[in-house]
């Protein structure tokens, strides 16, 4: 999984094995329209309100179970998180798009061109995020922050701006001139609260220099990994994941604004 860090897009198809991927792209026209039309009883689910954005032209919240928002762990009658997501239409059409990107390959070999429906990026500028790590950056550091061999480790991304906005007097905050800044990690268990916790902070701390009470900070997330493995190693992760970032979002919303961008977790990345 690859995001070119400078303009939060993702490189690299972020499926498992690019196998998985090719599965899910001879059969995704079909399963994309079940998906979507899942019959879920919200009544047994008892959906709560996040503070989590979906991504889209109007502000629209994300909903998840109580049994996510209220605990890390999973309970007996637990449903599966991520085949609710699968319900979502912001969650499951990022999803569609971004298992459909074609393959990319990242070389310092500048004479290297598109081949075989692979695009190729030439940069020297590649950090890469090994199982357990973290890693901070911005545009002018690095071009691209990477991380692969994930199987039912969940890779995450953050990319945070300061928001352009009016102060008190109706006049225009210049926000420009502070370089966003990009963290990716590779999670490979549930229990990393703190180290989450900590991620968001140092986001808070770097923009702290331009904020004001009149500007917050607008935070774009990406998880990606996970398959529908046997023993629910992954849904873990991703049940512990949402939780994290659902009570991140409640917590820190008066001075940051969390959109979930994408969500390709567990069985929606099988």
């Amino acid at each position: 999984v690859s995001v070119d860090i400078a303009n939060k897009n993702w490189i690299m198809a972020p499926a498992a094995t690019f196998q998985h991927a090719q599965d899910l792209l001879e059969r995704k026209d079909d399963q994309c329209k079940i998906l979507v039309g899942l019959p879920l009883d919200s009544a047994r689910l008892n959906l709560v309100r996040t503070h989590l954005l979906l991504p889209g032209g109007e502000v629209s919240h994300l909903a998840l179970p109580r049994s996510v928002v209220s605990s890390p762990h999973i309970s007996s009658s637990y449903f599966p998180v991520d085949k609710y997501l699968q319900t979502v239409p912001q969650i499951s059409s990022n999803a569609f798009n971004i298992l459909n990107r074609p393959l990319c390959l990242i070389t310092n070999d500048k004479n290297r061109c598109d081949d075989n429906n692979v695009n190729v990026i030439s940069t020297k500028r590649v950090l890469n995020v090994y199982q357990g790590e973290i890693a901070h950056a911005v545009p002018s550091q690095c071009d691209i922050l990477t991380s692969d061999n994930a199987t039912t480790c969940h890779i995450m991304a953050i990319r945070s701006t300061l928001d352009s906005t009016r102060d008190n007097k109706g006049g225009i905050l210049n926000c420009a001139s502070l370089q966003p800044l990009t963290t990716m990690t590779h999670i490979d268990r549930a229990g990393y609260g703190a180290c989450i916790y900590d991620m968001i902070t140092n986001h808070k701390l770097y923009h702290s220099q331009k904020q004001t009470r009149e500007v917050k900070i607008l935070m774009d997330i990406y998880l990606v990994g996970g398959f529908d493995d046997a023993d629910g190693s992954s849904r873990e992760i991703s049940h512990f994941l949402l939780h994290t970032l659902s009570r991140l979002a409640r917590d820190e919303r008066n001075c940051i604004r969390m959109t979930l961008r994408a969500c390709v977790i567990s069985s929606i990345n099988d």
